[in-house]
């Protein structure tokens, strides 16, 4: 829609261990859900929807995990992965893809 305007709320945080950069602002959601100049950092409840997909389930969106820890990153646990969101063909229908580098439980 031509010259209409739409808001968006952006909060410049930086993460423990991550260098703060002026060219790349970080958004964030209540959940704490962050991104960063290298992936993002998500905190939610990991579901089994298929056999060969694992969601995570976050306030903002659902992401299908790629790799990441199966002692931490298993169905039903609540975690904080870090990732590199991925674009192309999904590898199930839920949400986009997010290739984990990183897993903690909470």
């Amino acid at each position: 829609m031509a010259g209409a305007a739409l808001g968006v709320a952006a909060l410049l945080v930086v993460l423990p261990g991550q260098p703060a950069s002026a060219n790349a602002p970080v958004t964030a959601s209540s959940d704490r859900s962050a991104a960063t100049a290298t992936g993002i950092t998500l905190r939610g409840v990991v579901q089994q929807v298929s056999p060969s997909c694992k969601v995570l389930r976050a306030d903002w969106g659902s992401y299908a995990l790629l790799g990441g820890d199966p002692a931490v990153v298993r169905p039903g646990a609540w975690v904080e992965v870090r990732g590199n969101p991925l674009t192309g063909a999904t590898v199930c229908a839920y949400g986009a893809q997010l290739q984990v580098t990183h897993a903690l439980p909470l």
